[in-house]
């Protein structure tokens, strides 16, 4: 009976540490960096997170600081509605590891291919494509970041589209972008979840 107690007393502190936080829009829980302008439109409206870049604008990008810890093991979730993905001039991605923005990681969801991207002082100085046989006749899409120490794996609707390692991560915002060669691109997002 002993042992039972101290093996349960173990388990405790790492359970009462998993959170979950979910963000569905309804309200700007998160305090996203909303906007609206010529180029592109970054807007929360009908418990959606409306992203859309017009001709002049390659891409948007909207962050929020979490309380996520990039230290730690994370899971971060965004669900994605009506996705279209016309072509690889194109692509909708999930930002973490958010500093500032010249200073972020982001995992790309294009037609038939999945990009991960480091960026420091607004250069690339990390890149890997990878091919991912996903759905693309289905239009809701969920992309997953899993983060442990050292590594990242990006799915796409359970889907294992990209594996890194050797990754070291120190910034606690996270994101969505759409991203266009010819600065047309849209994406409606339900909800953003993260665990950890």
């Amino acid at each position: 009976m002993r042992k039972i107690i101290v093996i349960i007393l173990c388990f405790l502190p790492v359970c009462s540490f998993a959170q979950t936080f979910f963000e569905n829009f309804e309200a700007n829980s998160f305090n996203w960096n909303t906007y609206e302008g010529d180029k592109y439109t970054a807007i929360i409206q009908k418990g959606l997170l409306h992203l859309e870049t017009r001709e002049g604008a390659r891409d948007a990008l909207v962050t929020s600081y979490s309380t996520l810890n990039p230290k730690l093991p994370f899971e971060l979730e965004v669900k994605l509605m009506k996705t279209k993905l016309n072509d690889e001039q194109r692509g909708i991605g999930v930002v973490f590891n958010y500093k500032d923005d010249f200073n972020f990681d982001v995992f790309y969801l294009m037609k038939g291919s999945a990009l991960y991207r480091k960026i420091v002082d607004h250069k690339i100085v990390r890149e890997r494509r990878a091919t991912v046989n996903y759905d693309t006749n289905i239009k809701d899409h969920v992309l997953t970041v899993v983060s442990t120490p050292g590594k990242l794996v990006f799915l796409v609707s359970g889907i294992q589209a990209i594996e890194i390692n050797y990754v070291t991560l120190d910034y606690s915002g996270i994101g969505i972008t759409v991203w266009a060669e010819d600065g047309k691109q849209s994406a409606d997002v339900d909800y953003i979840r993260f665990d950890q």
